[in-house]
């Protein structure tokens, strides 16, 4: 009998082992549920801002609060322009000029502190109103989306404008980092919608509201 027949019946054997251990550990792998279809609108943040009654409600009233410090800082402006002009036409000597010229320092000081008073205040108050309106959108895109059936309102960044050509490598990274959405279809626009249930809601206020205050 040859070596190979001896061995016939335990290579067999092994082999029909190890194909029952495969069997045994081969399983169908378990079947994974289908996502389930979503509803998607997608809103432009820039153009609802642009549309919204209550944001131009609420511009106009930071344009109005504004203007009492902006008519100071223009007489304040017109007081410098007459020292400059009566400094410049020398007729002021010894004295009377250097009060002059001392005055004119200090109003400048004081324009430019003042300034820089009014613009960080004109700030801190539209960063509040931009932060108002934004809450405002979202709550309005939730009760859209619940009213209509939505399940997710996206912000449509697509309209992102690239920095002009050679512009430094850190601006233009800064706005390809901004793009969220690459495409959207046009039909999953709701803009218009939300502008129109936010201004019927406004107006039902009786445009109440206004700039938040500091």
């Amino acid at each position: 009998m040859s070596k190979w027949s001896r061995w016939t019946p335990v290579v067999a054997a092994v082999a029909l082992v190890a194909g029952a251990g495969v069997a045994g550990a081969w399983r169908p792998a378990p079947s994974v549920p289908m996502a389930v279809p979503a509803t998607i609108g997608t809103i432009r943040l820039s153009a609802i801002l642009d549309q919204l009654n209550q944001a131009k409600d609420m511009r106009a009233n930071l344009q109005a609060d504004a203007q009492p410090v902006l008519e100071e800082l223009r007489l304040l402006e017109q007081d410098i322009q007459t020292l400059q002009t009566l400094i410049q036409a020398g007729e002021l000597r010894g004295e009377a000029l250097l009060d002059a010229q001392q005055d004119l320092i200090e109003k400048r000081e004081i324009l430019q502190f003042r300034r820089n008073v009014a613009q960080r205040r004109f700030d801190g108050r539209n960063g509040d109103m931009l932060v108002e309106l934004h809450r405002a959108v979202v709550e309005a895109a939730r009760q859209f989306a619940e009213a209509n059936g939505y399940d997710l309102i996206l912000l449509n960044d697509g309209g992102i404008q690239y920095a002009e050509a050679m512009s430094p490598t850190d601006v233009q990274a800064e706005i390809v980092a901004r793009r969220r959405v690459v495409y959207a279809r046009t039909s999953m626009d709701v803009t218009d919608q939300l502008v129109v249930q936010m201004n019927n809601a406004w107006a039902a206020r009786g445009g109440a509201g206004g700039a938040p205050r500091p």
